[in-house]
């Protein structure tokens, strides 16, 4: 119960005192470490982490804590030295998987993306059930090209955890980009009963019946999903985007509008809704136009669509 978020600051207090009456215990200092450390006290949490180190000097967890701090805390190579150190200590006792993933994490996010991938196939082969290591297998293999190789990483990412929304989604993706679309709708769906990752499977199932033009169907996902996930902009902006292709003028700008409404500062809501109202007012489209360039302008993601508003804004002013 220590470590639940209400219970914070009793645990910290209990970790300390059980610190005084036995200072050499390492288990304790680590453990006031990652109180510390949800606290927010990052500085502490990586000093006492340190010492239970020292203490402890075999222990792959705390190794593998210490180095995740430094890593946040912009401290790569002190990251690296640790991991590398630990992995140089072991001796094939399957210990050093989390070892080998925590090294896979730094070198991916550094953008090493084959030394990542052997790190992370030392630490699957170390131990089989370390699950988290099948999904960055999947995404350096996914963005290799490999689709095989990524939909099984992913396949076996799910088998370890059949209630992870995102492996489920994951696995989707991938069949959409073999061509594989009932597979892949399969894999939405599921993602979908799973909880649906915040609306993200929704957009993602809903974003493949659209590019199948089954626009009715995408327009079933999509509303119902805004009305599981009230406050998600794109299952709106997406709704909109259907509707007017459909026609549903009135619709399109409802949902439209409620996307700008959930994040006004996003540029491209404003674009669909500008694009919306040419077809019903024209004089509104305008004034969303110009709010649209407004936000968009220094964008370099937004500069086609920058161009295209510009050149629309032209045309409807001299119509005025």
């Amino acid at each position: 119960l220590g470590h639940l978020q209400e219970n914070l600051h009793a645990a910290q207090a209990a970790y300390r005192a059980s610190l005084q009456l036995a200072p050499e215990q390492a288990e304790v200092r680590y453990q006031l470490a990652r109180v510390e450390a949800r606290l927010g006290r990052d500085e502490e949490a990586r000093t006492l982490m340190e010492q239970a180190l020292a203490s402890a000097p075999k222990d792959t967890g705390i190794r593998a804590d210490l180095a995740a701090l430094y890593r946040e805390a912009g401290q790569r190579e002190l990251a690296r030295a640790a991991l590398v150190e630990g992995l140089a200590a072991r001796d094939g006792d399957g210990e050093e998987a989390v070892l080998h993933y925590e090294l896979g994490r730094l070198l991916w996010e550094e953008g090493d993306g084959v030394g990542a991938l052997a790190q992370f196939e030392r630490a699957r082969d170390a131990d089989p059930d370390l699950y988290p290591v099948y999904r960055y297998l999947g995404l350096i293999h996914s963005a290799e090209g490999r689709l095989d190789s990524a939909l099984a990483a992913f396949a076996a990412f799910a088998k370890r955890q059949p209630g992870n929304v995102a492996a489920q989604v994951s696995i989707g993706i991938v069949h959409s980009r073999m061509g594989a679309l009932d597979a892949a709708e399969e894999a939405f769906k599921a993602a979908i009963e799973l909880g649906g990752a915040e609306g993200d499977a929704a957009l993602k199932l809903g974003g493949l019946y659209v590019h199948q033009r089954r626009l009715r169907a995408a327009v079933q996902v999509f509303k119902e999903a805004t009305i599981a996930h009230p406050h998600h902009a794109e299952l709106f902006a997406s709704l909109g985007d259907v509707y007017r292709q459909l026609g549903l003028l009135a619709a399109a700008v409802q949902a439209g509008e409620e996307a700008v409404r959930l994040e006004p500062e996003r540029a491209l809501w404003r674009f669909h809704l500008a694009s919306t109202y040419e077809r019903l007012d024209p004089d509104q489209a305008r004034a969303e136009w110009r709010a649209y360039a407004s936000l968009a302008e220094g964008d370099a993601s937004e500069a086609q669509r920058l161009t295209h508003a510009r050149s629309r804004l032209k045309i409807l002013q001299q119509e005025e």
